[in-house]
């Protein structure tokens, strides 16, 4: 049965869509190898894809919230990367701290507008 019989009249409660199944085929070494071919489309065991299916891992938006996020850079940190900047940006917002009015090939105007 192709991808798409299958999603139809057995995975459809247990996958979110047709394109779900097309990307693990070509991402998730655990999903289930073709039986045959049938014109381009492939063909796969119905058991086989509802075995994977119940057994692949899910993203749980629970599971998300328990991830540190990044750690914000310290000021020190900031100055550290503003300094190894060549100069001024052109284009930049005329109250930046990298435009030419600002003085950001100053290293002192760039820590001053930091910590102001």
């Amino acid at each position: 049965m192709g991808l798409r019989e299958a999603y139809d009249k057995h995975l459809s409660e247990t996958v979110a869509g047709l394109e779900v199944l097309r990307i693990a085929r070509a991402n998730d070494p655990e999903f289930p190898g073709s039986v045959g071919k049938r014109g381009a489309a492939f063909r796969y065991r119905v058991g086989d894809l509802e075995k994977w299916a119940r057994n692949r891992p899910r993203a749980t938006k629970s599971a998300d919230k328990n991830l540190p996020g990044p750690a914000a850079p310290t000021v020190h940190e900031l100055v550290n990367l503003m300094l190894r900047r060549p100069g001024p940006v052109s284009g930049a917002p005329p109250h930046s701290p990298w435009s030419q009015e600002a003085g950001a090939s100053k290293p002192w105007a760039i820590a001053a507008a930091l910590t102001s």
